[in-house]
């Protein structure tokens, strides 16, 4: 009998000292970061919307909705703000508002324009002034500038209203006295302080009864409809 072949020994690979590896693991690392930071700049070069002048970056939109007000970098352009202007860009919050449920005030005048009740081109202006377009936006505009004539032009004289809204209910006092929201009774308060239409109707508000109950309760302030439950009337 012949004895079996001898089995061939296979090398063994040498490991790699310490100092080898750690050099390699830094590599990688350096290398991964640097792939990142590339990846990202290229992300939000490309996503980003350019400026008017073509030389970056418009930072209002990518800033809207938040609740910080101006301040910027000089380098960018100064905002000019026109009737023309795209105010769902900084007014995040109202734009939303125009297609929110939750909302049928401002669902009813979605098809208007924002000047076609914010009709104080000068308030708006000034209100404006100093932002430029690295400035970061309210998501809530700070300045009432609806107009009175806007709402009756539409919607007619607060007596016209009145008319229509013979049989609401939807303004009722702590005591279930129900009343219609749009006729004042006569009195010397009430002829002293004339409502406006946006003292009840805050078109972007949620809660309408809400508001009308607030606007009340400032002189009403027990929630009562009546005058004399609190103290004696002033003449």
């Amino acid at each position: 009998l012949r004895p079996p072949p001898p089995r061939p020994v296979r090398a063994q690979a040498k490991c790699p000292d310490r100092s080898t590896k750690i050099k390699k693991n830094r590599l990688t690392a350096a290398l991964g970061g640097a792939l990142a930071a590339t990846l990202t700049a290229a992300i939000a070069a490309g996503c980003s919307p350019e400026r008017p002048d073509g030389g970056g970056t418009d930072k209002a939109s990518m800033h809207a909705g938040q609740a910080e007000r101006p301040g910027g970098d000089s380098s960018f352009p100064p905002f000019t703000w026109t009737k023309d202007s795209e105010c769902a860009i900084c007014h995040s919050g109202q734009s939303g508002s125009l297609t929110d449920p939750k909302q049928p005030q401002a669902i009813a005048h979605a098809s208007d324009n924002c000047v076609s009740c914010h009709t104080d081109v000068g308030g708006l202006a000034s209100a404006h002034a100093g932002l430029s377009y690295d400035s970061k936006p309210t998501g809530k505009a700070a300045l009432l500038t609806a107009s009175q004539d806007a709402c009756i032009t539409c919607h007619g004289e607060l007596q016209t209203v009145a008319v229509r809204t013979t049989d609401s209910t939807a303004l009722k006092d702590s005591n279930g006295k129900v009343v219609n929201p749009h006729q004042r009774p006569d009195g010397n308060k009430h002829s002293e302080n004339p409502a406006l239409c946006t003292d009840c109707h805050k078109v972007h508000s949620e809660d309408l009864a809400r508001d009308a109950m607030k606007y009340c309760a400032s002189c009403h302030h027990r929630g009562v409809f009546e005058c004399g439950t609190c103290h004696a009337v002033e003449e």
